[in-house]
C-alpha cells in the first residue's frame, strides 16, 4: 500500500436528517454538533499511529459539525481512529446500528468504518464494515461454543460510491441469527 492518499471517513446525520432530535427513541445518538468530541462515548476518541480524529464543518451534512477520521495510507505499521460505546448490561435480542458515512479517499489498505460487538463472558461476536479502494465488505468474527473461531466475509457486489453520503443500516437479530446491511445513497429518513 504505497499510495499517497489518505483514507478519510466522516460520519454524521444526512442532509435530510434532523440529527439526534429526529431520533428520540434511539438508545444512543451523537450527531457531533453538541459538546466535546467523544463526550457522549465511553471510549475515545482514540487515534493510533498517524491517524487523527477531529470535528469539521467542511463536509458537515447537518451543520455545524461532522466527525472526520483520517487513517494515512501505509505499507507497514498500524493506524486507526475510533470512538467506542459500551452498553453495559444491555443485551437486546435485536440491534440496529445506523450511521451516515462519507468516503472521501480510499487506498488498498482496509479501514474499519463501523463495528458492533457483543460479549457474553469470554465469548465475543463482532460485525465489522470494512472499506478500501478494492471494495467494501461486512465481516463477522466470533468465538464458537467448541472453542473455535468463526470468520466470515460478505463482500459488496457494487463498487464503493465515493464523494456522496451513504446511510448504513446494520440490523442484527441474535436470536434469529440473521444479519442485514442496507445501504441508501443518498440517505433517506
Amino acid at each position: 500500500d504505497a499510495a499517497s492518499a489518505s483514507d478519510a471517513i466522516a460520519d454524521g446525520p444526512s442532509p435530510r436528517d434532523s440529527g439526534c432530535p429526529g431520533h428520540p427513541y434511539a438508545l444512543f445518538c451523537d450527531d457531533f454538533d453538541d459538546g466535546p468530541l467523544g463526550g457522549r462515548w465511553t471510549r475515545g476518541p482514540s487515534p493510533i499511529g498517524d491517524a487523527s480524529i477531529a470535528l469539521s464543518d467542511a463536509q458537515a451534512s447537518s451543520p455545524p459539525y461532522a466527525i472526520v477520521m483520517t487513517v494515512p495510507a501505509a505499507s507497514t505499521g498500524t493506524g486507526s481512529a475510533s470512538l467506542g460505546l459500551d452498553l453495559n448490561g444491555v443485551a437486546p435480542p435485536k440491534l440496529r446500528s445506523s450511521f451516515d458515512l462519507y468516503l472521501d479517499e480510499l487506498t488498498t489498505r482496509s479501514v474499519v468504518v463501523g463495528t458492533v460487538s457483543q460479549r457474553d463472558g469470554p465469548r465475543e461476536y463482532d460485525v465489522m464494515l470494512l472499506a478500501s479502494s478494492t471494495g467494501m465488505s461486512v465481516v463477522e468474527q466470533g468465538d464458537l461454543a467448541d472453542g473455535g473461531l468463526f470468520n466470515q466475509a460478505h463482500p459488496f457486489t457494487v463498487p464503493n460510491p465515493r464523494g456522496t453520503w451513504l446511510r448504513m443500516i446494520l440490523d442484527i437479530d441474535y436470536g434469529g441469527k440473521t444479519l442485514t446491511l442496507t445501504v441508501r445513497a443518498p440517505p433517506e429518513d
